[in-house]
């Protein structure tokens, strides 16, 4: 666009079908073999479900064997992988 290739965007018509929950969620780590989902001390409230996801934020990615992650991210900064930003 920036190169003029395309010519002059007039118009841009945008839409999107987000639901209203968090998106990009990870796939939470396995839970050990005695743990208990019914446990009265466990919490599922907003609180603990999002402190269980900002541990995987942290977590050391690696592309799937069959993504260049550098071509992939072009010209852009270069950034660790994550599946957050690609699945």
């Amino acid at each position: 666009m920036q190169a003029g290739v395309i010519g002059n965007v007039r118009e841009v018509h945008v839409w999107t079908n987000r639901p209203i929950w968090p998106q990009g969620l990870l796939t939470p780590a396995p839970m050990s073999a005695d743990f208990d989902p019914l446990s009265k001390e466990r919490s599922w409230g907003n609180r603990a479900v999002a402190e269980s996801h900002a541990g995987g934020l942290w977590a050391e990615f690696r592309p799937p064997p069959e993504m260049d992650w550098d071509l992939y991210l072009g010209p852009a900064r270069p950034v660790k992988y994550h599946p957050i930003y690609h699945p």
